[in-house]
């Protein structure tokens, strides 16, 4: 389900790299979408857009690790990319890590504070973590203003673990 962004790259053109992983990823060959997108960065360009969708490529191959790294470059070369952030710490969260899962949805939340799944998350890890008051704060605040699809995908965390 995971689909690379737009790297902001000839966005024009049917063959970019982050259109032809989007395509890729779309056929089930996420591997096929990485490797387009690692000879992208090979080939010198360093935008976090396309680093950005590498990370999303890696993780519908099921790469955390690597997703993992290049969230960390997204961050590292835009700090105003929360999604980057919430990415990593949604992966920590699955994990079963709600310290480091907090840590970074903190850090997506403080770039992007409209961000229901940084909200949300940091709920999940909140409650996980035993601070029942924080992640009440946290869900009434967001119930407010989450859109419906977001409530559910909230309540298929915290009730199914996904």
């Amino acid at each position: 389900n995971a689909r690379p962004v737009d790297s902001g790259l000839d966005e024009a053109s049917a063959d970019s790299p982050t259109r032809r992983a989007g395509g890729l990823i779309e056929q089930g060959d996420a591997d096929g979408a990485v490797a387009v997108l690692r000879q992208a960065v090979a080939a010198g360009n360093a935008a976090w857009r396309l680093h950005y969708a590498l990370g999303e490529a890696l993780l519908a191959a099921r790469r955390d690790e690597e997703a993992i790294a290049e969230f960390m470059a997204v961050h590292r070369l835009h700090p105003a990319c929360g999604k980057a952030c919430t990415a990593i710490g949604r992966i920590y969260l699955t994990r079963g890590l709600a310290e480091p899962a907090r840590m970074w949805l903190r850090f997506g939340l403080d770039a992007d504070e409209s961000d229901h799944d940084s909200v949300s998350s940091l709920a999940v890890a909140e409650l996980r973590l035993g601070n029942h008051e924080a992640a009440e704060k946290l869900l009434d605040a967001w119930v407010d203003a989450a859109p419906e699809s977001a409530v559910r995908r909230f309540l298929r965390i915290a009730i199914l673990g996904e």
